[in-house]
């Protein structure tokens, strides 16, 4: 099933959509450079593998926050609770969008990632270009993404 979006003069689609059930195992609270919001860089990593295959795996990096307009109060009980589940179980949602004009993108380490093509009988390093995007969300236990309607709205 294949969901359009006009955005922007973009046509952006839906292309795929899995779900799959991943481990919280990190969670780490940060303030924003200017202080006036706080979030947590939540890791989780693929369940149901050993945890000497789940180490190979790339964890999936997501910053939560708590409802728009929490006090301060709230917050800290919700970062609390985030980080007393911590080696649970929760489904998450991948959708893959695409229909973006070429880009490239950059590792963790600021390089350009390049694939190899033959040109003229020689193999060269070409950048990678992409057109679509991952987005991660949590789910509900029957696999809907949280708040689903939002999320469709902004792509």
């Amino acid at each position: 099933m294949v969901y359009r979006y006009r955005q922007n003069a973009m046509d952006l689609s839906i292309k795929d959509k899995d779900v799959k059930n991943y481990e919280l195992t990190k969670v780490e609270v940060k303030t924003s450079k200017d202080g006036k919001a706080r979030y947590a860089v939540c890791e989780f990593r693929q369940a149901g593998l050993r945890k000497v295959l789940q180490e190979q795996t790339r964890p999936v990096v997501m910053q939560l926050m708590a409802a728009y307009g929490s006090t301060k109060e709230h917050e800290d009980v919700y970062f609390k609770l985030l980080e007393e589940t911590v080696g649970e179980v929760m489904p998450i949602c991948r959708v893959e969008v695409t229909g973006f004009p070429d880009f490239i993108r950059k590792d963790n380490d600021g390089k350009i990632i390049t694939e190899t093509k033959e040109r003229d009988g020689k193999q060269v390093k070409v950048a990678s270009i992409y057109n679509s995007v991952f987005i991660y969300a949590l789910c509900t236990d029957e696999g809907e993404c949280i708040n689903e309607q939002q999320f469709s709205a902004h792509c």
